[in-house]
């Protein structure tokens, strides 16, 4: 049909899909993709179909019959299918909807026991015109945890407020069942946990969306083509605190600026120790860069120009695990990249996403403290403070760099 494609986030109740769709159009936007956001029943820009939306949810309507409930939702379909949905995957765009199909097999079908299952897709084909999509993704969680979820949010509403929220708990039951026999019979599904932390859950269902993106977008493909693809590389800088690390990541952004390179800085929004929109050393040393949050890496390719040869990117373990592909896809646009980060973390575990980023690399350098113990080449960073957090940005007074055998004394000490 066309370049588009169309993806579902499919659920219970309470299973964090609003959420989990509206994080991941915030990401394509960011990757420059085209992206319609819309959902059932009901859909973007579709007031015809809203309209049934506001008549299934309607609580007063106790005794709509399952066969009623059914058509509604059919008629609603194939309103939105046609009007917007259709016209969007026409264009090229990447169509996120929240439910589709597969709720009206899991809530009419299996839960409210209504006809056979092949009656009742082939009834929905009709509506539909025969979609189907790309990729349905379930996010899956057991029916008491997410009707908690829902009486906690505030935001929410009562339960009683919903036709559907309000079901009792054997209904949700079913309908779990029934996602989960889908997920087993249908082609393009993915499961995923919903009961992980918002952040775990975006991380897995991007796994998910990524591998059936069409081949970047424009704006990828306007930045690769106006740059030589040969010159692109990944260099990582890593090292224990106080070894120099940023120092040489801004050594070498100011080589780039001698050599009139067109060149992008950036840091993470966990950095706040010196300033906003600079990156400075320990020992005072500054250069401009653009702070960007943490857990969206991806806005560097919204940040950067086409004639951009350069990116610089300090305190790299904070970033997402996602900070890896983003460097890799810059790379392979023929951008030099040149991160600099912690390599370890004060347990001496890989810190975050560096060792990713260091399998990935074309150059890595291992930069060495002293070790203010024994004055040997120090590679630990060993925490004075008594916090466990592993985020926890430091001075003199909260770490010391120790070599390796200085290290472990030390921890046995403490």
């Amino acid at each position: 049909m066309s370049n588009g494609k169309f993806i579902v986030c499919e659920g219970g109740e309470g299973s964090g899909k609003t959420t989990q769709i509206k994080m991941l159009e915030q990401k394509l936007t960011e990757r420059g993709y085209s992206v319609l956001l819309t959902r059932e029943p009901g859909g973007t820009n579709c007031s015809i179909a809203e309209e049934i939306r506001a008549i299934l949810k309607n609580p007063n309507n106790k005794n709509m019959t399952a066969e009623t409930e059914l058509f509604l939702f059919l008629a609603s379909r194939a309103q939105h299918v046609k009007e917007i949905i259709k016209t969007a995957l026409e264009q090229g765009k990447i169509v996120l909807c929240d439910r589709f199909e597969a709720s009206t097999f899991a809530y009419q079908h299996f839960a409210r026991g209504l006809f056979d299952l092949e009656e009742v897709m082939k009834i929905n084909s009709f509506a539909t015109g025969g979609l189907m999509p790309d990729l349905t993704v379930l996010l899956d969680i057991e029916p008491e945890f997410g009707l908690k979820r829902i009486s906690d949010n505030t935001n929410r509403g009562n339960l009683q407020d919903d036709r559907f929220d309000s079901e009792q708990i054997e209904f949700h039951q079913k309908v779990r069942n029934g996602f989960l026999e889908l997920a087993q019979k249908l082609a393009n599904w993915q499961v995923v946990q919903a009961t992980d932390s918002v952040e775990n859950v975006h991380i897995n269902v991007w796994r998910q969306v990524e591998k059936i993106l069409p081949q970047n977008n424009q704006r990828i493909n306007l930045l690769t083509n106006q740059r030589s693809t040969d010159r692109g590389k990944l260099e990582v800088i890593c090292g224990s605190m106080f070894s120099g690390k940023t120092e040489e990541l801004l050594r070498r952004m100011k080589r780039g600026q001698i050599a009139n390179l067109k060149q992008k800085l950036f840091k993470p929004d966990k950095d706040t120790r010196y300033s906003a929109n600079e990156i400075k050393t320990h020992d005072g040393l500054g250069m401009t860069a653009i702070n960007i949050p943490a857990h969206q890496p991806a806005m560097i390719f919204n940040l950067i120009e086409p004639e951009t040869e350069v990116i610089g990117i300090d305190e790299v373990q904070f970033f997402s695990p996602e900070i890896v592909q983003v460097c890799n896809q810059l790379a392979d646009q023929g951008i030099r990249v040149i991160v600099a980060g912690l390599d370890l973390d004060f347990e001496a575990n890989p810190f975050g996403p560096i060792a990713g980023l260091m399998a990935t690399a074309e150059h890595v350098s291992k930069v060495r403290a002293v070790c203010e113990q024994c004055g040997e080449d120090a590679n630990r960073s060993f925490r004075i403070s008594h916090s466990q957090d592993t985020f926890q940005l430091g001075e003199k007074d909260n770490y010391k760099a120790l070599c390796r055998s200085c290290y472990v004394k030390a921890i046995n000490k403490k």
